[in-house]
């Protein structure tokens, strides 16, 4: 299979981590699989062939950061290099997928933390496996009073992507909002979207059985109007599967 080198969106001259990429090349990986590698040099003085779209994502050197956080600071579990190593990416490379939501909102790090000895000696404590670095406010930067060790659960909650609400003049966020009333997110996130009042978007009944004037507005919606299966969903509480049986005539096949 020929592969096509896009030049428009060359990584040559591009920095990520302690790699610097010289050239791009298909080449074939240990499957012999023809892949995009490109060569690169290390700040350590090393020059290796990595597969192009691992940089800056799950490869930042050579190989030896790995094997200075084993020798160095002698971590049986180098998890919390790789969080070090993805908080500063986040931070200062532009072509990292998250850039924007970080350094690209001017999110930055102590300075003391652009080495790992430091930022190990402010945040071994309290460390666990499993275990992931949040920001106890999502507007501040990265240091040692602003972060704390939390589960993946407890930092989703904490991330400015969660929505919020006042009900009964409490503050309730999306996940307890939709345990509380037995709602999916995703559906309580459509009516909002499409015009329903909080008020009516957890009143409206879910799972409701669907009527001979329901089957027809749902093909209406699916097949003239181009409404996603999903979407159709959503707006009557019902799984996508039986939307799916639905517009394809599996059940209901009496009403056309």
């Amino acid at each position: 299979m020929r592969i096509h080198i896009d030049k428009k969106n060359t990584y040559i001259g591009k920095r990520f981590g302690n790699l610097i990429v010289l050239k791009e090349k298909p080449k074939a990986d240990k499957k012999q699989r023809k892949r995009l590698f490109c060569f690169c040099k290390c700040d350590c003085g090393n020059e290796k062939w990595i597969y192009k779209y691992s940089l800056g994502k799950y490869t930042n050197s050579c190989g030896c950061l790995k094997r200075k956080v084993h020798t160095k600071h002698n971590l049986s579990n180098i998890k919390p290099y790789k969080v070090w190593s993805n908080m500063k990416d986040r931070c200062d490379n532009n072509n990292n997928f998250s850039y924007k939501n970080y350094g690209g909102r001017g999110i930055k790090y102590d300075k003391n933390w652009s080495n790992f000895t430091n930022f190990w000696k402010d945040m071994n404590e309290g460390y666990k496996e499993g275990l992931t670095l949040d920001r106890i406010n999502n507007d501040g930067n990265y240091c040692k009073e602003n972060c704390r060790w939390v589960t993946r659960k407890k930092q989703n909650r904490n991330s400015r992507r969660n929505r919020y609400f006042i009900i009964n003049n409490k503050k309730i966020c999306l996940e307890d909002l939709s345990k509380k009333y037995g709602f999916n997110q995703s559906t309580i996130s459509w009516r909002l979207k499409n015009g329903y009042s909080l008020k009516k978007a957890i009143k409206t009944p879910s799972n409701k059985k669907l009527n001979k004037k329901d089957i027809y507005k749902i093909r209406n919606l699916y097949k003239r109007k181009g409404i996603s299966q999903r979407d159709i969903a959503l707006k009557y509480g019902v799984s996508q599967s039986n939307i799916s049986l639905i517009v394809n005539y599996e059940t209901f096949k009496h009403l056309h």
